[in-house]
C-alpha cells in the first residue's frame, strides 16, 4: 500500500466510514493509524463490488482523501447506469460483461472530448498487403494526422503500416492512403492504425461523426490465401460506454475494468469483439499505453455537470 501523504480523512464520512479513530493518534504510530484508516474505509463497503474497487483505491492512491472521492465517483456513476437500465438501455449486466440495446453509436449526443479514428482487420488468420484509401466529409471533420504530431498516425508494433496524405488529379479530392503489410495474428480481431480527428458543431452525434468517412481497401491483398475485411470506428478519449457523453457512469465503468482486468460490451447487431475493443481504446484516456487511475481521473476532470 502506498503511504498516504494526508493525516486527514475529509470528506470520507459522506461514504458511511463506520469506524473513525481519534484525530490525536500518537504521531509514532502514524503509519499504523493510517492503515487502520485505510481498512475501515475498505469494510464501509459491504457490497462485494464496491469492497473490492474501494481496496484497488485505497492501494494505488496518493491519499485516501483521493480513494474517497474516486468512490464518490464511482457511485455516481452507478446510479446513472441504474438510470439507464430503468429506460432499458442495458437489459442485462454483471461485473464484467454488459449487454447495451441501444445502437453502438449515438445518434443524438457527441463527446466534447477529442476524437480518434481507428482501424481493424476482422480476420487476424489472414496477412494482406498494399493500401487503404480513406476520405471524409470536410463540413463534419477535419483529418490532419500526418502535420499533427501529438494525435498523428500510429500503426500498431504488430503491422508495418505509413500513412500519406494524397490528391486526386482529377477531383482535388483530399485522401489519407495507408499503405504497408498487415501480419496475420491471433485473436477475434487486429488493431491496423489509429489517429486523431476534429470534429466540427455540424458533426451533432457519435453517428455523424462515424457516417463523414468512406474507407476503401480495394487495393488490399492477401500474402498467404486467406482474405478479410476491414472496419473503421471513432471513439471519443474518456467515453468508454461510447454513447457520446462522458460522465460518471464512464468512470465507474474503468474503475471495475482496472479492478476486475477485464470487461465486455456488447451491442444488439454488433460485433463484441469490435465494442470491448474500442472501448478499451476510449478508457486510455491519456494515451499513455495504460488503462489506470489517471484514466479516471481524466474523466472526472471532463465529465458534463
Amino acid at each position: 500500500m502506498k503511504k498516504f501523504i494526508q493525516k486527514t480523512v475529509a470528506g470520507v464520512s459522506a461514504l458511511a466510514m463506520t469506524a473513525a479513530l481519534s484525530a490525536t493518534a500518537v504521531p509514532a504510530f502514524a503509519d499504523e493509524y493510517e492503515a487502520v484508516q485505510a481498512q475501515n474505509f475498505v469494510d464501509s463497503f459491504v457490497d462485494e463490488n464496491e469492497n473490492a474497487i474501494a481496496q484497488y483505491c485505497v492501494e494505488n492512491c496518493e491519499s485516501l482523501d483521493e480513494a474517497a472521492e474516486l468512490m464518490e465517483l464511482y457511485e455516481e456513476g452507478c446510479a446513472l447506469r441504474v438510470a439507464e437500465q430503468t429506460n432499458d438501455a442495458i437489459s442485462t449486466e454483471s461485473s464484467n460483461d454488459h449487454h447495451i440495446n441501444g445502437a453502438y453509436y449515438s445518434g443524438t449526443n457527441v463527446a466534447s472530448t477529442p476524437h480518434r479514428v481507428v482501424l481493424f482487420e476482422m480476420n487476424t488468420a489472414a496477412a494482406m498487403k498494399g493500401s487503404i484509401q480513406i476520405t471524409w466529409n470536410h463540413g463534419l471533420v477535419s483529418c490532419d494526422p500526418i502535420k499533427n504530431t501529438k494525435d498523428g498516425f500510429k500503426s500498431e508494433k504488430t503491422h508495418s503500416l505509413h500513412a500519406f496524405f494524397e490528391t486526386n488529379e482529377e477531383t482535388g479530392e483530399e485522401y489519407l492512403d495507408i499503405n504497408g503489410r498487415i501480419k496475420n495474428t491471433t485473436g477475434a480481431v487486429s488493431l491496423m492504425c489509429r489517429f486523431g480527428i476534429d470534429v466540427f458543431p455540424k458533426a451533432t452525434s457519435e453517428a455523424a461523426v462515424l457516417s463523414a468517412f468512406v474507407l476503401d481497401a480495394r487495393g488490399m491483398f492477401s500474402t498467404n490465401g486467406k482474405d478479410s475485411n476491414f472496419e473503421l470506428h471513432t471513439y471519443a478519449l474518456g467515453d468508454f460506454d461510447h454513447n457520446g457523453v462522458v460522465d460518471a457512469a464512464d468512470a465507474s465503468y474503468m474503475l471495475e475494468l482496472i479492478t476486475y482486468h477485464k470487461i465486455s460490451f456488447s451491442y444488439d447487431s454488433y460485433n463484441a469483439s469490435i465494442s470491448s475493443s474500442v472501448c478499451v481504446l476510449a478508457a486510455d484516456a491519456t494515451e499513455d499505453g495504460v488503462v489506470d487511475l489517471a484514466d479516471v481521473q481524466y474523466v472526472n476532470n471532463h465529465k458534463v455537470s
